[in-house]
This record gives C-alpha cells, structure tokens and sequence, in this order.
C-alpha cells in the first residue's frame, strides 16, 4: 500500500488509466467544440454574416497582439 491510503499502480496499469481518461478528455472536448462551432455557425446566419462562397463567419475584434515574445522567449497573454 502507498501512502495516504491510495493503493500503489504499477506501470502498466496507471498507463492504461492513464491513456482510458486521455481519450475521454479528448472525445468530450472534441463534442464540447462541435457544440460551440454550430452556435457560432447559428449566430453567423442569423446576423446575416455570410460570405461570397456561402460560408458562415463571426467578426473577431482584437485590439492587438493576443500573445507576446518576450526576450526570454516566455509567452504571455495580454489581457
């Protein structure tokens, strides 16, 4: 027994749990952004935001750069 009272994994077995919630993970946030696509696809119709080709599309408004390089190559995000 491990400590804390969690029973101790071999490899193997914490890497098949391991691998069963990834693609779990995976397989919900993949719907999740299925899920938003087709309302933002529904909002795009219904503001009439459609282009030559007949392709659904939302205006993004950004007021500059989303994410800067700093010197020491760090990423951060403005806000």
């Amino acid at each position: 027994m491990c400590g804390y009272g969690y029973p101790f994994y071999v490899s193997s077995t914490f890497l098949s749990a391991q691998e069963f919630i990834s693609k779990r993970i995976h397989k919900i946030a993949e719907a999740q952004m299925k899920i938003a696509g087709d309302e933002e696809r529904q909002l795009a119709i219904e503001a009439g935001e459609i282009d030559s080709d007949g392709t659904p599309m939302c205006t993004v408004v950004d007021n500059g750069p989303s994410a800067v390089i700093r010197p020491n190559m760090m990423h951060y995000l403005e806000w």
